[in-house]
């Protein structure tokens, strides 16, 4: 009864929502009360993900390795998949990126569709869905935007097939959102309005806030840039009235780069600024390498930043996401320095540094990021040896 509280006030007020954490505690301490292990892995994920979704990820953590010794210490199937697939979303967030592939994908391989689907009625997502939700990030973030998309795709088939809500509305966050970092506007649009339809007719504030920030992006996309901004502002006030700090980093970004689009790419570095100050502060570091490249790439635009000021920002970006192992993050920091580089004539420093990120990658092609970089480093053919290289 306590598990089942705790699962109706987490779609009422949000997954962070104080008194989500007080369910939980209460009904731990019943579980333990009672001797009742079969009870306490739903409480203990329901631990986590209040610690996550409130950006606690060391208490996150800690639920979670909890929950995963638990049940591989009673031969628990059911819980060692839920485990391994909030222990890859732990480590996915902490920037561990290539772990979290690991992580995500033994828990894919322990799932049994005939055993484990009634597991969402008890962990609040179906563990596939939610597997394969986080594991389209950490592919698209390791530069395999293909098979992000096609585990996307995957995700929302599954959700849709299981009429389970909180599944369906997670497989959305994690769509649109991916279908944002993919450059797609057209389907975040798609994705995030069945997500605010969604958390309308379930009353879920976490769920709405999250569709209406990326909504809101897409408007920017279609030249509504003063409704793009109000949206975003409004989507994230909602986001973070639920207690809901995880993802805001990503967020500010969003609306930072609005800002600068807008003419004020001083209330954007700014925005930037804060994000990385939460970064430091909560230890989410999945989009620490953009966030330096976007600073970067506004302190171009600003008269008070010299142009060594924001190389080393981009050189940073790029150092940041080869010690995460983030391909396309590296490729997307490569390419802004690279473009600084020419400007400069700089063409040997440019073509040396992107050309090796360019052959790293198998597949992704036609992405906006793969065709861009592949763009400037033609802009490099044919004078890559003019300029002695300065590093």
């Amino acid at each position: 009864m306590q598990v089942a509280l705790s699962v109706a006030l987490m779609t009422a007020k949000g997954w962070a929502a104080p008194e989500v954490g007080r369910a939980n505690a209460r009904a731990r301490e019943l579980c333990e009360r009672l001797g009742d292990t079969s009870r306490l892995l739903p409480v203990l994920y329901g631990d986590w993900v209040f610690h996550v979704v409130r950006a606690e990820l060391e208490a996150g953590r800690k639920a979670g390795e909890e929950l995963l010794r638990r049940a591989q210490e009673e031969g628990e199937v059911s819980g060692e998949t839920v485990g391994n697939r909030i222990a890859g979303t732990d480590a996915f967030l902490r920037g561990e990126i290539a772990t979290a592939r690991e992580y995500l994908e033994r828990s894919l391989a322990l799932y049994d569709p005939q055993q484990h689907r009634s597991l969402a009625f008890l962990f609040a997502q179906d563990p596939r869905v939610a597997g394969l939700s986080v594991l389209s990030w950490t592919l698209f973030a390791l530069g395999y935007p293909e098979q992000a998309q096609a585990r996307s795709n995957e995700a929302l088939a599954d959700a849709s097939e299981l009429s389970h809500r909180n599944t369906l509305g997670y497989a959305l966050l994690y769509g649109c959102t991916l279908s944002q970092l993919r450059g797609d506007w057209r389907e975040a649009r798609d994705r995030a309005d069945s997500l605010i339809a969604l958390a309308r007719a379930q009353g879920s504030p976490h769920f709405l806030g999250a569709g209406t920030i990326v909504r809101g992006w897409t408007l920017a996309e279609t030249g509504e840039l003063s409704a793009a901004l109000t949206q975003v502002r409004e989507g994230l006030a909602s986001w973070q009235m639920t207690g809901a700090r995880f993802l805001v980093p990503f967020f500010l970004s969003l609306l930072a780069r609005l800002e600068a689009h807008a003419g004020g790419a001083k209330r954007g570095l700014d925005l930037l600024t804060d994000a990385l100050d939460r970064v430091g502060a909560t230890g989410e570091r999945w989009f620490e390498a953009e966030l330096h490249r976007l600073t970067g790439e506004l302190m171009l635009q600003l008269p008070e930043f010299d142009r060594a000021e924001a190389e080393a920002r981009l050189r940073h970006a790029a150092e940041v996401a080869r010690g995460q192992s983030a391909d396309l993050w590296e490729l997307r920091a490569a390419t802004s320095l690279a473009r600084l580089w020419i400007v400069q004539n700089r063409f040997g420093d440019a073509h040396h540094l992107l050309a090796p990120l360019c052959g790293k990658f198998t597949e992704g092609f036609a992405t906006s990021d793969l065709q861009s970089a592949q763009g400037v480093l033609r802009a490099t053919a044919g004078v890559n040896g003019a300029t002695k290289s300065s590093d």
